[in-house]
């Protein structure tokens, strides 16, 4: 997934696009009937930036999320897990008993690196999970860390299949040592969106959701980046893809499911993508005067050049298309247990938590 991406665009982006001018060009819209179902929303970080915090104050973001989780810490190659300074994991406290006062409960989702903060390899990975000790070095760390948070998650998307029944007893054997640490202590694991088995996508094989499900209290389905990896321009969720993602899940396992909806956009110019704010590409747009297109999800897009004359393709959402999406999703779509879980806070149109509230019923 994307890691602290969004920071400096929006504040390099902040008053240069607005939702009235949305409007303006597409004209309003009647409000979409949004069913009501449980909402998180992923932060990439240790810490709130000021926009993120703002945002989850706000009396809308209150009534569409519950659930706040940080992507932080990361278990190392080395058996630590990250922080490791007691400073470090003292500020972490702090802000999740913040995130408390604002009314969320405050979790944690645990990423792998290597020692430098870099993502492992593949190999690197399987020789890591294969040793029983690292795997219970790392299990402590956690656990220790998980005293000061309401719930821990697992997030490997893109973990190599090899690994499948050391990380189910890796996740089994978490669940045991964190739930020492209090009833209240949730444990749940970010999966990637399969739709068969064997697995259509990267890291699909390596969760064994049938032999996991009696340990995890949650399964967050991570629909994102559909038109990712080379398969061309296009939005980053297609709402039927992720129907199918989340029925297979709920085929495999009675624990809660979210279904994912990234906050983000993506630029797509060559073989290259990059991940843009809603801030970013409006002002991009608003710069090349481009003309805004809504694909079939409503997800808008346009074309533009940059100062080297390369082309490019930008895809990006905003609460007008979010809401289309999340009114696709109706009960009879998808079972009104399933939540939702928002990635990238910080990246989203400043009226998006104002437009999915007003809609739910």
């Amino acid at each position: 997934m994307k890691r602290a991406l969004f920071a400096l665009t929006i504040v390099a982006a902040i008053g240069c696009g607005s939702e009235g001018s949305t409007v303006e060009h597409f004209g309003s819209e009647d409000t979409q009937s949004i069913p009501m179902r449980t909402g998180s929303v992923v932060v990439e970080g240790c810490k709130l930036d000021s926009w993120q915090t703002s945002q989850l104050q706000s009396a809308a973001a209150r009534r569409v999320l519950r659930d706040v989780i940080l992507v932080c810490p990361s278990m190392r190659a080395s058996g630590d897990v990250a922080p490791v300074d007691p400073d470090a994991r003292a500020a972490v406290a702090l802000q999740l008993a913040t995130i408390r006062q604002m009314g969320y409960s405050a979790r944690l989702a645990v990423t792998l690196s290597d020692d430098f903060g870099q993502p492992l390899s593949s190999s690197r990975e399987d020789v890591v999970f294969a040793d029983a000790q690292w795997r219970a070095n790392v299990i402590a760390g956690i656990a220790a860390i998980a005293k000061s948070s309401d719930g821990i998650e697992i997030d490997l998307q893109k973990a190599p299949s090899a690994i499948r029944p050391y990380l189910s007893q890796f996740i089994i054997d978490l669940s045991n040592a964190v739930r020492l640490g209090g009833p209240n202590v949730q444990v749940g694991v970010f999966v990637p969106p399969s739709v068969m088995s064997p697995s259509d996508v990267q890291g699909g094989d390596a969760y064994d959701l049938a032999a996991i499900g009696a340990s995890v209290d949650h399964v967050r389905v991570m629909t994102l980046d559909f038109s990712c990896c080379g398969a061309g321009p296009g939005p980053a969720i297609d709402s039927g893809w992720a129907v199918d993602a989340v029925r297979f899940a709920m085929a495999q396992t009675n624990a809660a499911i979210d279904v994912a909806v990234p906050l983000y956009g993506t630029d797509f110019s060559g073989s290259s993508e990059r991940p843009v704010t809603y801030l970013e590409a409006r002002a991009i747009a608003d710069a090349v005067h481009a003309g805004l297109l809504r694909g079939p999800n409503g997800t808008l897009h346009f074309t533009w050049a940059d100062a080297a004359g390369q082309g490019h393709e930008t895809w990006f959402d905003d609460g007008v298309s979010t809401a289309r999406i999340l009114s696709a999703w109706d009960a009879s779509t998808l079972p009104r247990g399933v939540g939702v879980v928002f990635y990238g806070l910080g990246a989203e149109d400043p009226m998006l938590w104002d437009t999915i509230s007003r809609g739910m019923r």
